[in-house]
C-alpha cells in the first residue's frame, strides 16, 4: 500500500518463473520509499504464461521507487510457446513520482513474447532502459522465413507519454527480429537512444520483406530527439519508419550515427529487389518540423539498396545531411 516503505525483492542464483495460463503474475509498487527488484546472480527465465505485469505507482518525491530486473553473468529471457497476441510482459509507470524501470543484463535481453514498457504520466521524469553486457535480442533465435512473426505475437513496444527518457544500450550489438515500435506520445519531452558497441540490425517483422509498419517504426509526437549509434555498422534489412509528422518543436531531429557503415534496405537480393525496386524495406523519414535529420558514417559509407524516402512537408530552415 502507498503507507508503506518496504521493498518487495526476489534474489537468487537464478530466477526461473513459469506462470500459469489463468492470471496475470503481477508485481505493484505503491510504497512511498520502497522499490521492486528481481536480482539473480546468473540469470532471469520467465515463461510469461497468462501475462508478466509490473506497476509503477511510486510516490516517492525522490524517484527511488523503481523497478528493475538485474542478472550479473546471464541473460534475462521472456517467452510464451503459446505465440499470444494479448499476453504478454508489461512494465508501466502510473505514477507523477514513480521511479526508474529497467532490465539490466550480465549478458543477453532476449524476448520472444510481446513486451511493452509504458510511462504514463506526463510530468514524470523517470526512464524506461534497458542495458545489455552483450546483446539486445528480439524474437530471438528468429532466422529467414520462418522467422516471420506474422501475427505480432513477438511485438516489443516503447511508450511514452513522460519527461523520460526511453533507452537501449547493448555493449555489442541491437538485433530486432520483431516488429519493433517506439512512440513519444503527444507532449512527451524524453528522448529516444539506441546505442550499440558494435552493430545495430533491424530485420523481419511481420513480413519477411516488409513494408511500412511492419518492421521497425518511430513516432515522434512530443518534443524529444532520436539517436541511433553504433561505433561499427548501422544495418536495416527491413522497412523502417520514423514518422515525426506531429512533433511539436524543431529541435525534435533524428540522427544516425555509425563508426564505420550505414546501410539501407538490406545487404542482398533476398532482401531487396534488383528488376523492380519497389516499397519493399523501404528506409523513410516523415517530418513536418524544421528539424534536423542526419545520417553520419564516420569511418566508411552510406548504401541504400532500397527505396529512401526522406519527406519535409514544412517550409523553413532546417539541415538533411547524408556525410560519408
Amino acid at each position: 500500500s502507498a503507507a508503506t516503505d518496504g521493498n518487495m525483492r526476489w534474489e537468487a542464483k537464478a530466477i526461473r518463473v513459469v506462470n500459469g495460463t489463468t492470471n496475470p503474475l503481477a508485481f505493484t509498487q505503491e510504497s512511498s520509499k520502497g522499490h521492486t527488484a528481481w536480482n539473480a546472480v546468473d540469470s532471469i527465465s520467465v515463461s510469461i504464461g497468462k501475462g508478466v505485469t509490473f506497476t509503477n505507482k511510486s510516490s516517492n518525491t525522490s524517484y527511488e521507487g523503481h523497478m528493475t530486473w538485474l542478472t550479473g553473468n546471464g541473460n534475462i529471457h521472456t517467452y510464451d510457446n503459446t505465440n499470444s497476441t494479448s499476453d504478454k510482459v508489461y512494465f508501466v509507470q502510473d505514477h507523477d513520482s514513480a521511479g526508474l524501470n529497467a532490465w539490466k543484463a550480465g549478458k543477453d535481453i532476449r524476448t520472444n513474447n510481446v513486451t511493452l514498457f509504458e510511462n504514463k504520466k506526463q510530468d514524470n521524469i523517470s526512464n524506461m532502459q534497458w542495458y545489455a553486457c552483450n546483446d539486445i535480442l528480439t524474437n530471438y533465435g528468429a532466422w529467414g522465413t520462418l522467422g516471420i512473426d506474422a501475427s505480432g505475437a513477438k511485438t516489443t513496444t516503447f511508450k511514452n507519454k513522460s519527461k523520460g527518457h526511453m533507452i537501449w544500450h547493448a555493449n555489442h550489438d541491437i538485433d530486432t527480429r520483431s516488429k519493433t515500435e517506439f512512440i513519444s506520445q503527444q507532449n512527451s519531452q524524453g528522448h529516444v537512444t539506441w546505442y550499440a558497441g558494435n552493430d545495430i540490425h533491424t530485420r523481419l517483422g511481420t513480413t519477411a520483406n516488409s513494408v511500412l509498419g511492419d518492421g521497425v517504426n518511430f513516432t515522434q509526437d512530443g518534443e524529444g530527439r532520436t539517436i541511433w549509434q553504433a561505433r561499427n555498422d548501422i544495418t536495416t534489412h527491413n522497412a523502417v519508419h520514423f514518422q515525426f509528422t506531429n512533433n511539436a518543436k524543431d529541435w525534435a531531429s533524428l540522427a544516425l550515427l555509425a563508426g564505420r557503415n550505414i546501410t539501407l534496405g538490406g545487404v542482398n537480393d533476398t532482401e531487396y529487389e534488383n528488376a523492380h525496386p519497389s516499397a519493399r524495406n523501404e528506409f523513410k523519414v516523415e517530418t513536418e518540423v524544421n528539424d534536423t535529420v542526419v545520417l553520419h558514417s564516420r569511418l566508411g559509407y552510406i548504401l541504400t539498396n532500397s527505396l529512401v524516402n526522406i519527406e519535409r512537408k514544412k517550409n523553413g530552415a532546417s539541415l538533411t545531411k547524408l556525410w560519408a
